[in-house]
């Protein structure tokens, strides 16, 4: 396969479906260029097997809340991706919110050092290695593990992430992807430049899903000139540049 299929005419219920092998391919699905970090459908939806096994390893389960550090890198993305195949519900917010999630994935660990967790709650830093013995290192787990496919049934119906007033489903997400990247006629060859915050409802689902489901690239950090659409906080619906 050249190119991965186009599913925004499937009826596609939950994000696991987006990220099944048969749409592995050589395509490109994530670009970070400043860091020269480029990641193929196949990297892709291969690392997001990878990083759902750390989590389930460090105690995740369906329905379980995962914390991610809200920065636009490709280990919060890649981690999204992982806990949605466990049927866990992601929380992008900044370090103090973590809560009483039961994981958390973060970019640093030196302002947590003295931090209690209720719950047995795991932490896992990426970006460099922990300053705490006991919390994971999440590149150096993710490099290690077996891309085995998850055992977990999820639903379209089950939660994917907190937004600001509640849990929103698989099937609500891809709904409104599939809206969106249709209306836009979004498909594969075409970019996507995403930026703002990932609290933000719409930009998880126009920056991150709809690309995904079209088969498109997702470029962070990017020229905007060179983009086929844009998709921030103040713009959430993607804009096509003629």
């Amino acid at each position: 396969m050249t190119a991965p299929s186009n599913l925004l005419n499937d009826d596609i219920q939950c994000l696991c479906e987006v990220l099944c092998r048969d749409r592995r391919c050589a395509t490109s699905a994530l670009e970070l260029p400043s860091l020269d970090r480029f990641y193929t459908y196949r990297n892709l939806i291969t690392t997001s097997y990878k990083t759902g096994n750390v989590l389930r390893y460090m105690g995740v389960q369906k329905g379980d809340s995962v914390f991610i550090q809200n920065q636009l890198l490709p280990e919060p993305i890649l981690a999204f991706l992982g806990a949605a195949h466990l049927g866990a519900v992601t929380t992008f917010d900044v370090v103090s919110e973590m809560g009483d999630s039961r994981a958390a994935v973060i970019n640093s660990d030196s302002d947590i050092a003295d931090m209690s967790f209720s719950n047995g709650q795991e932490v896992a830093v990426y970006d460099g290695k922990p300053t705490v013995p006991r919390h994971t290192h999440w590149e150096s787990e993710v490099w290690s593990e077996n891309p085995a496919v998850h055992p977990v049934a999820v639903q379209g119906g089950d939660g994917l992430f907190q937004d600001t007033n509640s849990v929103v489903s698989h099937a609500s997400v891809i709904q409104r992807a599939t809206q969106i990247g249709s209306t836009v006629s979004m498909k594969a060859g075409m970019t996507v430049l995403l930026s703002g915050s990932l609290q933000c409802t719409e930009v998880v689902v126009s920056g991150i899903i709809a690309p995904l489901l079209s088969g498109a690239t997702i470029v962070i950090g990017g020229e905007r000139a060179d983009a086929d659409f844009i998709v921030t906080d103040q713009e959430p619906r993607p804009r096509r540049i003629e």
